[in-house]
């Protein structure tokens, strides 16, 4: 690549929107509002008042709050819908702190929109939607579906973003590069007599987000198992750090960062690597992760083989750009059928692996699973549908493994330190989660609502709009519910969505009591003051919400008393911690400050120690 004076950006897929979920949400609130219409200024500002009505943008943000009268957070918080005139009045409100006041918000929060295809913006002319977006949220295609076909057109330099210009250096689609990469990555360490492992997440992000030419893939193989031989030789953490550090400074160097942007630039390697490059790849579901969520991987079949999707991929489509000359062809290129043709796109293909799936299915003994014919024959649905069967599945078969108190102390030491951990911290902060409620008491089932592999491991993060995993027990059920965010974020992003999740389990579980467990490193003082209030006056509705809010360490307490339960070949009753729960939800009740509550939940785990 050609050293170039100006600072070059890292590969993401969009800093204003990160995660894929959330960029659905933002066209499906947008989509009524945009198409059809001509896009102007004004419209602009129609797009950003719509995303603070849907509480997609700027709910729970203290930066987002911090100039709006006390009036204007409350709508916010209240839970209730927003009307379009209070989004607009909130949005007017913060257009007052900027001096530019022609809808760049607008334009910024659109912009990722663009770039996958979800919209068609040029000033003057008509706003077009994405079909095959369409088509996704009217359930007609599935999620794998809809982002194979988005991110295999999926282009930089192109027509649509400044930022990544051909004469920059840039020519690449990324995720086709990715598979063509560990692709030829996996037949070079085959070859020569190594384990064809894939690409390590340290690597993901070292080599991936800085991916931005095609020609350079020959390069970035050799380069790859040149880092991991070098790093396997750094026999302590200080050398490893070393090391890796001299590997930052080569890369600031090839990207032409400038001092003041340098610390920036190296937290941006995580943060558009695995933190945001690979949520979306790992939507495809021809990738996955391996080697306790350590490697990211081609995806193996239900027989263990690597599918021969990606070697159909890599044979016929190239990493290179497909040029266009106007943003319109580049929009229209994203509903097109892929061309040349991929065989595992097509119908007969999907049958016979949908076949496939059933006949193990029917192995493992599985019975009255549904027929195409039950899914209206959409072959998408079916798929998916198997797919989730093969899930339950291993869950049941993971549901009983005999758990010791060693795995229960690996556990608490894997809550204390996650913060060290290498890996993808996330992922990996389900798991604890999941096993750790499986390790607790006498429960009748414990379901996460993500896939896992045949370890027990998480394959990739659960699908939006459901709890992270449901918990049955024989008087009562639960969800449980973590996140790593300790500060605004954990309010802004978790809080609402926990209960509405909550109150649709109640809907459903058939249980008498439910609760919510929320789990995190620390509680931020907006989210404790919101469970509180939840537990004490409900959400949106009259009925009061039992979510109880334990820390890392109070967490690990209970955990460290089944561990010693077990010792002595006891366990921790669900009825005992039944009793704790309606303890904690009844203490909110009784008083009005969620200060004290938080004091209180510490009393009542002690108490509840205590009693063994």
């Amino acid at each position: 690549m050609n050293q170039k004076q100006k600072e070059l950006s890292l590969i993401s897929a969009g800093t204003t929107v990160r995660n894929p979920d959330r960029l659905i949400n933002f066209f499906k609130s947008l989509l009524g509002i945009l198409e059809g219409k001509i896009y102007s200024k004004e419209i602009q500002h129609d797009i950003q008042t719509v995303l603070i009505q849907t509480r997609d943008y700027g709910y729970g943000s203290n930066q987002f709050y911090n100039t709006l009268d006390r009036n204007h957070i409350e709508l916010l918080e209240n839970g209730r819908p927003l009307s379009f005139n209070e989004a607009k009045e909130i949005y007017w409100k913060k257009m007052e702190n900027y001096k530019i006041k022609d809808g760049i918000r607008g334009r910024t929060s659109i912009s990722p929109l663009n770039k996958f295809g979800f919209f068609y913006t040029q000033i003057d002319h008509e706003i077009l939607a994405s079909e095959i977006g369409k088509k996704y949220l009217n359930k007609e295609i599935s999620e794998t579906l809809f982002f194979q076909k988005v991110l295999l057109k999926w282009q930089f330099g192109n027509t649509t973003d400044n930022e990544y210009k051909n004469e920059d250096g840039y020519n690449i689609k990324p995720f086709v590069a990715f598979l063509h990469l560990i692709s030829k990555l996996n037949k070079k360490l085959k070859d020569s007599g190594k384990k064809p492992i894939g690409i390590s997440t340290l690597e993901f992000d070292l080599f991936i987000p800085t991916l931005i030419n095609y020609e350079d893939i020959p390069n970035f193989v050799e380069n790859i198992i040149n880092f991991r031989e070098q790093f396997s030789q750094q026999k302590t953490v200080s050398d490893r750090n070393k090391f890796i550090s001299k590997f930052h400074e080569d890369l600031i160097y090839k990207f032409n960062i400038k001092d003041k942007g340098k610390k920036k630039f190296i937290n941006n390697l995580s943060e558009y690597g695995q933190n945001n490059l690979l949520l979306y790849y790992l939507k495809t579901d021809l990738i996955e992760l391996r080697g306790a969520n350590n490697y990211i991987d081609i995806k193996r079949d239900i027989e263990g083989n690597y599918i021969d999707s990606v070697d159909e991929i890599c044979e016929k489509i190239s990493p290179a750009v497909d040029n266009f000359s106007s943003p319109i062809d580049e929009f229209k290129n994203f509903n097109k059928e892929i061309e040349p043709p991929l065989s595992f796109l097509n119908l007969e293909t999907k049958q016979d692996e949908a076949k496939k799936i059933n006949l193990y299915l029917e192995r493992e003994g599985i019975k009255d699973l549904k027929t195409l014919d039950d899914l209206d024959g959409n072959i998408d649905r079916y798929n998916e549908y198997l797919d989730q069967k093969v899930n339950q599945n291993k869950i049941e078969k993971f549901e009983n493994k005999v758990w010791t108190d060693k795995d229960i102390t690996n556990s608490i030491n894997g809550f204390l330190n996650i913060k060290s951990y290498d890996g993808l911290k996330w992922i990996e902060y389900e798991r604890l989660s999941y096993w750790s409620m499986l390790q607790l008491d006498d429960h009748k089932l414990i379901k996460p609502n993500f896939p896992i592999n045949e370890e027990g491991f998480p394959k990739k993060k659960g699908a939006p709009g459901i709890p992270d995993v449901e918990c049955f027990y024989e008087n009562y059920s639960l969800i449980l519910e973590v996140t790593l965010k300790t500060d605004h974020n954990q309010w802004q992003d978790e809080t609402t969505s926990i209960f509405e999740h909550l109150e649709e389990f109640i809907e459903r579980s058939g249980t008498k009591e439910n609760f919510c467990l929320f789990i995190a490193p620390a509680l931020h003082s907006r989210a404790a003051k919101a469970y509180w209030q939840a537990n004490k006056h409900g959400f949106g509705s009259d009925s009061k919400l039992g979510v109880i809010p334990l820390k890392h360490d109070q967490f690990c307490k209970i955990l460290k008393l089944q561990s010693e339960q077990l010792k002595v070949n006891k366990k921790i009753s669900s009825s005992r911690m039944l009793k704790f729960y309606k303890d904690i939800h009844f203490q909110a009740n009784q008083i009005n400050n969620y200060v004290e509550w938080l004091n209180i939940i510490d009393t009542s785990l002690n108490n509840f120690i205590s009693e063994y």
